[in-house]
């Protein structure tokens, strides 16, 4: 009887722990350099000489490539659902006195057959306030799994927050998926 108890236990227990997928970008079949690349893109502030309708070309990936060493891009989140949403979450240096202070983006896109972002599907959730990296990582991941729980995240924005959480969107910004960025509401 206690071996059916104990067999039971551990496949309930398995089951349990089994059930939570990975946001590791180390656990998916992906490129994660490459992906990196794609997404930069999106997300990057851009040089005065590249125009929001140009931070696709190829003549500006060179500024993609150092715009991602310059800001210290990282991957701290990544996590696929079964609809193939890809969410992300990547941090990097922001301006500040120290030189010590980080951001994460958040946001969803599909790929195609290539392992390419669609374009059409992107979309960013969220930008946090800029902070030290340790207080980043331990935000930036309670948000993260609220994001890909589908749960609200509403009470993490400006003005809403009792502290600095999320800096977009907020009751002023919100996110334009026809041009990709944040806008003046």
């Amino acid at each position: 009887m206690n071996k059916l108890y104990l067999t039971l236990f551990l496949a309930f227990f398995s089951a349990c722990s089994n059930s939570k997928q990975s946001t590791l970008i180390e656990d998916y079949a992906l490129d994660k350099d490459s992906l990196m690349m794609q997404l930069v893109p999106f997300i990057a502030k851009l040089h005065d000489s590249i125009s929001n309708q140009n931070r696709f070309l190829d003549k500006n990936m060179s500024y993609m490539e150092s715009h991602i060493i310059e800001r210290q891009y990282q991957w701290l989140n990544f996590y696929t659902d079964k609809d193939s949403w890809s969410y992300f979450q990547v941090s990097r240096l922001e301006p500040s006195l120290q030189n010590d202070k980080f951001s994460a983006i958040c946001g969803r896109f599909k790929l195609n057959a290539k392992n390419i972002i669609d374009s059409s599907s992107f979309t960013e959730i969220y930008w946090t306030w800029k902070m030290r990296e340790d207080l980043l990582k331990v935000k930036s991941s309670k948000l993260f799994d609220l994001v890909i729980s589908k749960q609200s995240i509403l009470p993490y924005q400006y003005p809403q927050a009792s502290e600095d959480w999320i800096e977009f969107p907020s009751d002023k910004v919100y996110y334009d998926s026809n041009t990709k960025t944040w806008m003046l509401k």
